[in-house]
């Protein structure tokens, strides 16, 4: 898939994103029109700069899309994220770059968008550790209460091996 047809795949994928019921959950009133004006100016002037159309870049653009990577931000740092919410906030901040990197660069915008980015990318592989260690967990309290005849005989020394796990030696 070239460039363009990853551009119009992904710009699909964000406006289903936004489109979804769920996007009210997270966006209300102002704050969700401003998010929704800020997905469109950023597809209309990426559009035109991919077809080699200059981009009008006024003031008020830069404010709607950093208000709008503004107003995502908040909502990635104090909501529970899930699937839906993580996909919306890494496609809105990946748009975001490209925006500023193909139409008008904004140092605050693209600040924004690297920490969406970075709290979403961190805050599945922290879930994923913790999913890891209750597994882990699970096992070796099955292990522990596992005690067939033959640890009868070792009792003492199995005793011995858990005390000096759950101390750290």
């Amino acid at each position: 898939m070239d460039g363009k047809a990853q551009f119009y795949e992904a710009k699909r994928k964000l406006a289903q994103l936004y489109n979804d019921p769920h996007f009210s959950d997270y966006f209300r009133g102002v704050n969700e029109k401003n998010v929704k004006m800020s997905i469109q100016v950023m597809f209309e002037d990426l559009d035109r700069a991919s077809n080699g159309v200059p981009v009008s870049v006024t003031d008020d653009k830069i404010k709607l899309i950093h208000d709008g990577v503004r107003l995502m931000l908040n909502v990635v740092m104090n909501a529970k994220l899930n699937d839906y919410i993580r996909n919306l906030a890494y496609m809105y901040a990946t748009f975001a770059k490209n925006w500023c990197q193909n139409v008008k660069y904004n140092d605050d915008i693209i600040s924004y968008a690297n920490a969406i980015e970075l709290l979403v990318t961190q805050n599945a592989t922290i879930l994923d550790a913790i999913d890891m260690m209750r597994m882990f967990l699970n096992k070796y309290r099955r292990v522990i209460e596992y005690s067939p005849p033959a640890f009868e005989v070792s009792k003492h020394f199995l005793e011995k091996m858990i005390e000096n796990n759950e101390s750290g030696d």
